[in-house]
């Protein structure tokens, strides 16, 4: 082990004054349940009226950008790297970490990853950032085959001096958290309430327990958190072998046989996560509850969106490739 060095850490960091945005002409929450009832009763009236700016914006957005957001960072990093020697050399790097914040984080403080569901109850967006990945794993490694120099020309030219190198990634996939089509409240965007567990067949047509979400009632905010399920994770090696002809003293040429995703792993990507609300959706307003649209046949599991937990992509397939390289 005398070339080969650990590396064993804890990593914290704590963010202030990140920048986020949100909707200055939302409805107060005082005014939720009105907003519902006018927007959800036959003849209930304009709800936007009850928006903080109505008077001089209608319905229109009126986006503020601040410097508000918090975010804390922990993790265990572990780090392996054996300098290239007896023909062979690797490396090994492992995080296990969670990050929490009350915003995306992945853009600039205009964009919809940085913007509050409501500026009046800014720890509904408190939970995991959308690049959290809680195991990181990465491990390449490299081996020279011996050369074969003294031996005869057979010997040097087709048994002597290949390469051998590989790289394998793995990566939990990033939080996904569904959320409404409509914000029902007159806020920027509402998340629906969660009846029953999430975890899914993780299928490419149903990744996760769709029948696990349902309509909030009027004028709430739906109970369900951020992140409450996980994307695909990333599960990738590539792999290469190298043949290497010397030219002169000084120059050589490298046959390379490379290949990409080498398991043809199929990897999903891009999980549906809009809950669209039942068409002709109303509410009692005795009851202050929405009455069971007439095509529900669950409620209030019931949302119209075919693609709701379906993987609408993936990543690249196996590639292999040829070439050939010199080198002087």
């Amino acid at each position: 082990m005398k070339d080969t060095k650990l590396e064993v850490a804890y990593v914290g960091n704590r963010g202030h004054h990140m920048p986020y945005n949100y909707d200055m002409n939302s409805v107060p929450p005082s005014q939720w349940l009105e907003f519902a009832r006018r927007a959800y009763t036959p003849d209930g009236g304009e709800e936007n009226e009850l928006r903080k700016w109505y008077n001089f914006k209608g319905n229109q957005n009126l986006w503020f950008i601040t410097q508000g957001a918090n975010s804390y960072y922990h993790a265990f990093q572990a780090y392996v790297n054996k300098r290239f020697s007896d023909n062979f050399s690797y490396q090994l790097a492992y995080t296990f970490s969670k990050m929490l914040a009350n915003n995306g984080m992945t853009c600039c403080g205009a964009d919809e990853a940085t913007r509050l569901f409501s500026s009046d109850i800014p720890w509904y967006n408190y939970g995991l950032t959308n690049f959290d990945r809680t195991h990181v794993l990465s491990i390449n490694a490299i081996y020279h085959l011996p050369t074969f120099a003294g031996r005869n020309w057979g010997m040097r030219y087709l048994l002597g001096d290949w390469e051998l190198t590989g790289i394998y990634g793995y990566s939990s996939g990033i939080p996904l958290t569904p959320y409404l089509d409509s914000a029902m409240i007159g806020i920027w965007r509402n998340r629906p309430n969660q009846i029953a567990d999430a975890k899914g067949p993780q299928t490419a047509e149903k990744w996760f327990n769709t029948n696990a979400f349902g309509v909030p009632d009027p004028g709430k905010l739906g109970n369900l958190g951020v992140g409450p399920v996980r994307a695909p994770a990333i599960n990738n090696m590539d792999f290469a072998i190298y043949k290497n002809f010397k030219v002169t003293e000084g120059s050589r040429i490298q046959f390379r046989f490379e290949t990409f995703n080498t398991l043809n792993h199929t990897q999903l990507k891009d999980i549906n996560v809009q809950f669209q609300l039942p068409s002709g959706l109303t509410m009692d307003p005795a009851t202050n509850k929405f009455i069971k649209p007439a095509q529900c046949t669950s409620w209030p599991n019931c949302q119209q969106n075919v693609n709701f937990g379906v993987a609408q992509r993936v990543r690249d397939p196996r590639e292999i490739q040829f070439a050939l390289k010199f080198i002087f």
